[in-house]
Formats: C-alpha cells, structure tokens, sequence
C-alpha cells in the first residue's frame, strides 16, 4: 500500500509490512502448489511460465534490440532463436504480438523433451523446431541444416 504524502512529483512511502504479507501468502501458496505438481511437473520435465512474464521478457528484448541495435525483432537480418522452447509459448507469443516473422526471417526452437517439442511445433507452425538437447549443441552448427520436428521427434 502506498502512501501519496503532497502534490506533483511527491514522494511515496511504502506500507512497511506489505512485502511480509506477500511472501507469507506466497509461501503458503505455493506450498499447496508444490504438493499437488510436484509429481505432475517431473514427470514431464516442463515448467509453466506465466503468460505475463512471457510478454514482459519479449517486450524487453524488442525494446533492448531496438534501442542497443536499432532493429526490430521482425527484421529479416535479426535470426531468434529459443534455446529452451517447451511448448513454444515464448515464441508463440511473440509471432501474436507481431515481435516477429517467421515467414521473414530465421526462428528457431530447440527442446530436448520428445512431447514438448512436438507441441511446439504445432503451437508455432512457421517456426523451425529441433528435438536435441541445447547443451550439446556445437555452437558452429548451421541450425538451418539440422532436422526439424513435423509432429514426430526421434529425440
């Protein structure tokens, strides 16, 4: 809660205990979360990232690129590559929000987990989808060269 003390560009003062309901609510949250997926999310070897961190951590990279490189992220010279895809959320939303163009440029997706990957490649069609394992990857290799999954991953 935060505490407006004038007028204009006043200073704010921060309620003093609210990051300590926070966490407390959290943790108690989080908790039960844990118990209930713990089994589910290690079996699949796949984490949820939520919508809006996704569309935060992309809009960042698209003002970042833009403002240290003076490109958009949809520019055909700039090659995205998604070293960890799981389902493709990431980069699923950023073809939604127009941050880039799969049919214009070269975008990329790796993940090692068999279904995650052909999810990915349903959830991103224009996307160039590999099934390996990012840190084998020799950073040399020309990915457009590599085997790409179309629904079927041979891991």
């Amino acid at each position: 809660r935060m505490d407006d003390r004038g007028a204009g560009m006043s200073k704010q003062r921060m309620d003093p205990d609210i990051y300590a309901r926070f966490y407390a609510q959290a943790d108690r949250v989080r908790a039960r979360e844990d118990e209930k997926s713990k089994d589910s999310q290690i079996k699949r070897e796949t984490v949820y990232t939520p919508v809006e961190c996704v569309d935060f951590i992309n809009q960042s990279v698209a003002a970042i690129l833009m403002r240290e490189f003076g490109v958009s992220m949809n520019d055909p010279r700039v090659e995205v590559l998604d070293p960890f895809a799981g389902t493709g959320i990431f980069l699923a939303r950023a073809e939604e929000a127009g941050l880039i163009d799969p049919t214009r440029q070269s975008v990329h997706q790796i993940e090692l987990v068999q279904d995650s990957s052909e999810i990915s490649a349903r959830n991103v069609p224009g996307v160039k989808t590999h099934c390996f394992d990012t840190f084998a990857l020799d950073p040399r290799v020309d990915l457009d060269a590599m085997p790409t999954v179309d629904g079927d991953c041979d891991g």
